[in-house]
């Protein structure tokens, strides 16, 4: 093994397991990460949290997605433990190589779910209120052991075609937050985003969020930014959580939503992370604003999405038909000028053909990185979750 190569070891591996071959335990599950996901080339920790262990190789495919090339490059994760009975999950990403001297040889990602008999679960509790006329359900989970310097993820679910008073509370928990919680001390805070009855639904409507662009979608607009913002600035200071280490998340509207929350509210959240979700969506004469002081970004989203399409085009959803979508680089751009970053490369060439797998600028007060998910299309990976906690966890407020 490669003396730069730090293994990320999660739990059940097994005693003379060869590369790629791990078990998951009770419930465990066993998956293969076929996204690329260089990062950059040193850590720099921003948050008072310790530093995370460092993973230096990477791999690119060649044109027949086969890989072609493997070079050197950090991809950071937590060290994820199943600690006896202070934890009922752990969520970690499993690097294992083989190398000769000048070059890793070869590289498999594992994503390992590791379940324990016995483990301890932390407490979830519903909450009921009310925003701007409209009632607002949230869920606040607790997992049984905290950090010192408390951290606060929001997590913000994609759009689910329900009925109005069936909202979408079991989708969080199967987005993986609540389990990465119990192996890292935070706290998480699931919302529901505004109802909007759709005659033509099944279901006679769909939960979405308030994005740039969407605000003439509801038949009231529900001020989902103002909700959202009161909702983390209030369980922040009743929790007792860290004011730099308040962070924010989202796949699909949820990470249109991630968006906005960013720009309207940079002095409240630390970083954000948005997963399949553009910065705008409907309206390409949408005017953004600037945020309020920098915020470190991470974004990441599939080059297969036919849903919201990576290099841009239209959508339908939500009653609506023929919705703009911009290209990632439109996101890319904004962020980095509103950041004082120097634009990069384009993602998308001619044709709406993509070119490269990331972007990576930073400078002293924040960090923004843009991962492309080879292969991936509009689904959720709870396996992404690791890659969001650490970018989190390193990209606390100054």
């Amino acid at each position: 093994m490669d003396d730069d190569v730090d293994l990320v070891v999660g739990c059940n591996l097994r005693d003379g397991a060869s590369k790629g071959e791990f078990e998951g335990g009770a419930g465990g599950q066993i998956g293969s990460w076929n996204a690329v996901h260089p990062v950059k080339k040193e850590v720099k920790d921003r948050s008072p949290a310790p530093p995370s262990r460092t993973i230096r190789a990477f791999h690119e495919p060649s044109a027949d997605g086969q890989v072609a090339r493997l070079g050197h490059c950090p991809l950071r994760f937590p060290q994820t433990q199943c600690p006896g009975t202070n934890s009922i999950r752990a969520i970690s990403a499993q690097y294992v190589c083989d190398v000769t001297e000048d070059a890793v040889k070869t590289a498999t990602f594992v994503l390992l779910a590791c379940c324990l008999a016995g483990a301890q679960k932390g407490t979830l509790t519903k909450y009921t209120t009310t925003w701007n006329g409209l009632t607002r359900t949230y869920e606040v989970y607790t997992p049984p052991v905290l950090q010192t310097s408390l951290a606060m993820v929001m997590v913000l679910h994609g759009t689910t075609a329900a009925a109005e008073n069936d909202p979408p509370l079991t989708v969080y928990h199967a987005m993986g937050w609540d389990e990465l919680a119990d192996t890292n001390g935070f706290l998480v805070v699931q919302p529901i985003s505004t109802w909007k009855p759709i005659p033509s639904s099944k279901t006679g409507g769909a939960f979405f969020w308030e994005s740039f662009g969407t605000d003439t979608y509801f038949p009231k607009a529900p001020d989902d930014s103002g909700f959202l913002a009161n909702l983390a600035a209030g369980l922040a200071a009743s929790h007792g959580v860290d004011a730099a280490r308040v962070f924010v998340m989202g796949f699909s509207s949820g990470g249109m939503m991630t968006q906005r929350m960013c720009i309207e509210h940079a002095d409240l959240f630390a970083a954000c992370a948005s997963l399949s979700g553009p910065v705008w969506i409907g309206n390409s004469g949408v005017v953004l604003p600037q945020p309020s002081q920098p915020i470190s970004v991470l974004e990441m989203h599939g080059d297969a999405d036919t849903t919201i399409p990576y290099c841009g085009g239209t959508f339908s959803g939500w009653g609506e038909v023929n919705l703009d979508v911009p290209s990632v680089d439109v996101d890319v751009n904004y962020w980095l000028a509103a950041d004082g970053l120097p634009q990069d490369l384009p993602l998308c060439g001619k044709n709406n053909i993509p070119t490269r797998f990331e972007v990576q600028r930073e400078n002293p007060a924040a960090e923004v990185q843009f991962l492309r998910e080879s292969g991936f299309g509009h689904t959720y990976h709870q396996s992404t979750i690791a890659i969001v906690w650490e970018f989190f966890s390193t990209h606390g407020r100054m």
